[in-house]
C-alpha cells in the first residue's frame, strides 16, 4: 500500500492511537533503559485520555501544539510543543523534586518504530517550530533521557545543541534550538 502521509492537529478521536503509539515507541526507545513494566506504567500516566484532553485544551488556547501524523488514515507520529508554566517534574527522579524550564518545550515526539528515518518526525518537528516562531519563540528545549540514543540523534541532526547548564541532572540532559 502506497504510503499517503497527512497532518493536522490533534483530535480527541485520536486519543486512543497516540495512546498506542506511544506505548509502541516507548517499548523501542526505552527498551535497554526502562523495565517493561515501568515503562506501561509512564505511559499510563503520561498518556492518560484526561491529559491528552488538557493537551487538546491547550492546543485551543493557542499555548502549546499538538500535530499527528497520519498513513493513510492510521496515527503514526505525534508532538507536542508549547509553553513551559516554569517548573517540570521527571517522574523518574525522586518523589517531589521540581525543576525550573525556561519558555518553550518539545515535549513529546515519537512515532511507530517502523516509520523512523523517513521524514515525517522531522516534517512534524518543523510544524511545531512554524507554530513556536508565530508566538515569537526565540528558542525551544527538549529533555530526553541520557541514554535515548535514538532522541540525541534526532535532535542533533536536527539543529538541537546541548545545554548544559539548563539540564536535570545527569539523566535528563537539555538540548536547545534556537529558531
Amino acid at each position: 500500500m502506497r504510503t499517503l502521509i497527512n497532518y493536522r492537529e490533534l483530535r480527541e478521536e485520536d486519543n486512543q492511537q497516540v495512546q498506542q503509539v506511544a506505548l509502541k515507541a516507548w517499548e523501542f526507545t526505552y527498551r535497554d533503559i526502562y523495565a517493561p513494566s515501568t515503562i506501561r506504567r509512564q505511559v499510563a500516566e503520561y498518556y492518560a485520555t484526561e491529559r491528552l484532553k488538557a493537551s487538546i485544551q491547550r492546543a485551543g488556547r493557542k499555548e502549546s501544539c499538538f500535530q499527528v501524523a497520519l498513513d493513510n488514515g492510521k496515527l503514526v507520529v505525534y508532538a507536542n510543543v508549547g509553553r513551559t508554566r516554569g517548573t517540570w517534574r521527571n517522574p523518574f527522579l525522586p518523589k517531589g523534586k521540581v525543576y525550573r524550564t525556561p519558555g518553550w518545550e518539545l515535549f513529546r515526539i515519537y512515532l511507530r518504530p517502523e516509520y523512523i528515518g523517513k521524514g515525517i518526525g522531522k516534517e512534524l518537528l518543523h510544524r511545531c517550530e512554524e507554530f513556536l516562531r508565530g508566538e515569537k519563540a526565540k528558542q525551544c528545549s527538549v529533555y530526553i533521557h541520557a541514554r535515548n540514543k535514538i532522541g540525541k540523534r534526532f535532535y542533533l541532526r536536527n539543529g538541537f545543541v546541548r545545554a548544559k547548564e539548563l539540564d536535570h541532572g545527569p539523566s535528563s540532559p537539555c538540548y536547545i534550538k534556537e529558531l
